[in-house]
């Protein structure tokens, strides 16, 4: 499979999944006690693949990312996206992208929301998402996490 052609996450994949997520959230330089704070944030459980779309993007039958999309009707959220740190910075963030608006977007879903790390905020921006506002960290008090818009009509791979 293709980072281009996710595959729909298993069960048997949570955990594995959920570890992926704390090494690309790692690369941020955070502390172990953040990071400790952000596991609950960042696991991936059975109910998530039951409520979500998670997604798995593979390169030669290697795990590289995923993402999970939740759908409220016509507006959807991007919960998370993420790659394995030794895939980032080649480009396969922006495919994993293009290709969870292009899934959307066939779900019928006009436009997706998103939380992002600060530090990824940049890469939202690129893709041409829109910052709309701010919400409360899950994770850490008095922390503001930038909340990002994209229509799925937007072509970001041309």
């Amino acid at each position: 499979m293709s980072i281009y052609n996710p595959r729909p996450a298993e069960k048997s994949e949570a955990a594995m999944l959920s570890s992926l997520a704390m090494r690309s959230k790692a690369i941020w330089g955070y502390s172990k006690e953040s990071m400790k704070q952000f596991e609950g944030e960042l696991t991936i459980s059975a109910s998530d693949l039951d409520e979500n779309l998670v997604m798995i993007a593979e390169e030669e039958d290697v795990i590289v990312g995923f993402y999970t999309l939740a759908i409220h009707q016509s507006v959807g959220e991007l919960v998370s996206l993420f790659l394995e740190p030794n895939e980032i910075g080649q480009g396969k963030g922006r495919k994993l992208f293009a290709t969870a608006l292009s899934q959307a977007k066939a779900l019928g879903i006009v436009s997706l929301t998103m939380i992002a790390d600060p530090n990824a905020s940049g890469f939202y921006e690129h893709m041409g998402a829109d910052i709309i506002g701010g919400t409360n960290s899950a994770s850490l008090p008095d922390r503001i996490l930038p909340l990002f818009t994209i229509n799925t009509d937007v072509n970001i791979l041309e």
